[in-house]
């Protein structure tokens, strides 16, 4: 299980910091990772919340807005990749095709 969560933390860390405006935070323990959403596929209004929200309807990905854990994560969001490593492929598909718009 710890081998297949880290095989998926690289693949989101690897596959999210590529994408134009996205900074990933490697976490170093924990089953989730916090990224700071700042690319072109963000307009300068939305929040974290509509963030996650645009994630969950457009891509079908589920994240938490980054002001769930306090208003300082105002402009990140939240995943968890206690999940197969091909289930992160797919999110990292996923979300690369909203935000790298």
């Amino acid at each position: 299980m710890v081998s297949r969560c880290a095989e998926s933390r690289e693949i989101l860390v690897a596959g999210l910091s590529r994408l134009p405006g996205v900074t990933v935070s490697v976490p170093e323990g924990a089953f989730y990772l916090m990224a700071r959403v700042t690319g072109p596929g963000t307009p300068r209004a939305e929040t974290s919340l509509d963030l996650a929200f645009r994630l969950l309807h457009e891509a079908k990905v589920g994240v938490a807005p980054g002001t769930a854990f306090g208003p300082e994560g105002e402009g990140f969001i939240r995943l968890c990749f206690a999940i197969s490593p091909g289930l992160a492929r797919e999110a990292v598909a996923r979300l690369s095709a909203v935000l790298g718009r």
